[in-house]
């Protein structure tokens, strides 16, 4: 039991700094900031992280796991129909609209945060970055298995992460979440359509 609730503070303090970074940003909140909102004696945030940059490295390593359970999922409810997953993913994407109209993209203000970080934070930037990496893959491959050509599927797949992440910080910057709502419902929509068999490569339709 006592090794569970070591386990379960961990857990708390993880959780909570995900929160406060995302809310407050890196700089400004310390490791008694946490235990306080995770509700642990300030002693226990210590054993667990002895110092900040372990606690950001957790915090990125949480959100990173998060966004690869989330892709997984929707793998795993969509295995034969890659259109469904895509729109899938804009959905959830969608669904983050109240918080990141208050707050931002929390990926996106971890990795803004700790720019020039060193050490174990900037090993926690470049899980973040991997994060937005493997969610961009993730939509070219949607597009790939739905017939689009791979040059089509990687922009595809750019110009979807820049709807996001565009629609994000204007939802932030008014503090609209239709913004997001309105790019990731969009989205679907606006990706290359599938090269038609036969169709020569390199060339444009007569208009």
């Amino acid at each position: 039991m006592r090794g569970k609730k070591k386990s379960d503070r961990a857990v708390r303090l993880t959780l909570a700094a995900q929160r406060l970074f995302h809310r407050s940003g890196v700089g400004a909140v310390s490791l008694r900031d946490v235990a306080a909102a995770a509700r642990v004696p300030a002693g226990g945030v210590f054993y667990h992280f002895p110092t900040k940059a372990r606690l950001v490295l957790a915090a990125a390593e949480a959100r990173r796991a998060a966004a690869t359970r989330l892709l997984e999922g929707l793998r795993a409810a969509h295995p034969d129909d890659p259109e469904a997953r895509f729109a899938a993913l804009a959905a959830a994407l969608a669904e983050t609209a109240p918080v990141v109209a208050r707050y931002g993209c929390p990926v996106m203000r971890m990795i803004a945060d700790l720019a020039g970080a060193t050490g174990e934070e900037r090993k926690a930037r470049a899980l973040l970055q991997d994060g937005l990496a493997e969610v961009e893959a993730f939509a070219a491959s949607c597009l790939r298995e739905a017939g689009r050509s791979a040059p089509a599927a990687r922009r595809g797949a750019g110009l979807f992460l820049q709807d996001w992440q565009g629609a994000s910080a204007l939802s932030l910057a008014r503090g609209d979440p239709g913004m997001l709502r309105d790019a990731m419902a969009a989205a679907p929509g606006r990706m290359p359509p599938p090269r038609r068999r036969g169709a020569p490569r390199g060339r444009r339709p007569p208009a």
